[in-house]
């Protein structure tokens, strides 16, 4: 989705700024993207020439979320918190509550052994970001 947005951006930059003139004789433009803090930066060039250079306000920071492996879990699960005080609580394929826990940072590591065999969402909230991830339990 984000490349479709950039291409569009690009597109549309490239077609005002040569009907405005400042972009001219651009028989085979080049377009060249880069990411520099935060925000993306198009580089048009042709001949061996810069012609002009855009910036977008388009965010490329990536959101960090807690680790949460091995997918599948056998025997256990671990979770690696990003922050402290965060809940935990994992539901089955019926939204039923198998397991929670409240004020927990680090790692945690959660036994599976009672759990039956199917598909769990995992939700990891820090009271301003919930996570949510699918995890497959394989036990028998």
């Amino acid at each position: 989705m984000k490349n479709i947005f950039l291409f569009i951006v690009m597109f549309l930059t490239i077609t005002f700024c040569m009907g405005q003139g400042v972009i001219n004789n651009l028989s085979h433009p080049v377009i060249n993207h880069s990411v520099i803090s935060n925000t993306d930066q198009l580089l048009v060039t042709g001949g061996g020439d810069i012609y002009n250079t855009f910036t977008t306000a388009v965010d490329t920071q990536k959101q960090e979320k807690p680790l949460i492996y091995p997918n599948p879990a056998h025997q256990t699960l671990t979770i690696q918190l990003l922050s402290d005080n965060d809940r935990i609580t994992i539901y089955d394929n019926l939204g039923k509550v198998v397991y929670s826990q409240h004020n927990v940072s680090g790692d945690v590591q959660i036994d599976c052994l009672e759990f039956n065999d199917g598909m769990y969402m995992v939700s990891v909230c820090n009271g301003q970001l919930c996570t949510n991830e699918h995890v497959m339990v394989w036990n028998h």
